[in-house]
């Protein structure tokens, strides 16, 4: 009875890093929706002229917002991540290079937004798109380590 108590306890202990790791992952996979639910929107609204060059970048710096609290968030989580497996490791690679893409996309577009918004609306309106597809495959992939972790 000593003994399993012994081992029920150790178990325990061991399960609290994987249950506060799967926490962090649900932690990205909700900024990632919300990264993609708000970069569609913007996306959509661009459809039409109203909205102004000033909107479309305040709006667009709430992505940037977004953006940051995925990287804080994987960053934070890197250092507790002893436990995984080989392929865990590579999907966890994965995520983190799609965060740094996603930033990558992110700046090119907040560029294009710095100059002539009616000139470059439709590749503007693609970038959008693209930040939300790609935040999309990030929450897909964090999904996946969930699931296996």
């Amino acid at each position: 009875m000593k003994h399993l108590m012994i081992t029920t306890v150790c178990l325990a202990f061991a399960a609290v890093p994987a249950m506060a790791d799967t926490e962090a992952f649900r932690g990205l996979m909700g900024t990632a929706a919300n990264l993609k639910q708000e970069a569609s929107a913007l996306r959509n609204s661009m459809k039409g002229k109203k909205a102004s060059a000033a909107e479309l970048k305040a709006e667009a710096e709430k992505l940037g917002t977004h953006i940051n609290a995925l990287r804080e968030t994987a960053s934070g989580i890197d250092g507790n991540l002893n436990g995984l497996n080989a392929r865990q490791r590579q999907e966890w690679e994965s995520v983190k290079t799609r965060i740094q893409l996603l930033d990558i996309v992110y700046n090119n577009k907040m560029n294009l937004l710095e100059g002539d918004v009616n000139k470059n609306r439709s590749l503007i309106r693609a970038k959008f798109g693209n930040i939300a597809e790609r935040a999309e495959m990030l929450e897909r992939a964090v999904s996946k380590l969930t699931t296996t972790n």
